[in-house]
């Protein structure tokens, strides 16, 4: 699943993974995720950290109390650069972060190594 406020950024991770070979689903943000995921397994998370409504650590915070989920892959995308953010993310069970702009073939890499496709 990704989870971006921008539906540019959505079309082009879906493309990277689904030329990998990956199924995709995509939310614009993370409440809209987070309900498809209590009625939906999902075998990974690719959220943005910065949206409206509930942000990516929002998000993965309530994703990881969920039945299941609790060790679901997350890959963490911001074009945040701070340590801090690094450092917060790792704290709510972020599998990895990604900075944007990145190359859609390193996310389809990444995904593959954390879900074992």
């Amino acid at each position: 699943m990704i989870v971006d406020d921008a539906a540019t950024i959505r079309c082009g991770i879906r493309q990277g993974l689904e030329s990998g070979g990956f199924t995709v689903i995509e939310a614009e943000n993370g409440s809209v995720a987070l309900d498809f995921i209590q009625q939906n397994p999902i075998d990974c998370l690719v959220t943005d950290l910065n949206m409206p409504v509930m942000d990516g650590l929002q998000l993965v915070e309530r994703v990881r109390k969920l039945p299941g989920c609790r060790f679901i892959p997350v890959i963490m995308l911001s074009s945040e650069d701070k340590a801090e953010f690094y450092d917060t993310a790792k704290k709510n069970g972020i599998s990895t972060w990604l900075a944007k702009p990145f190359e859609p073939s390193t996310l389809t890499k990444l995904v593959r190594a954390l879900t074992s496709f």
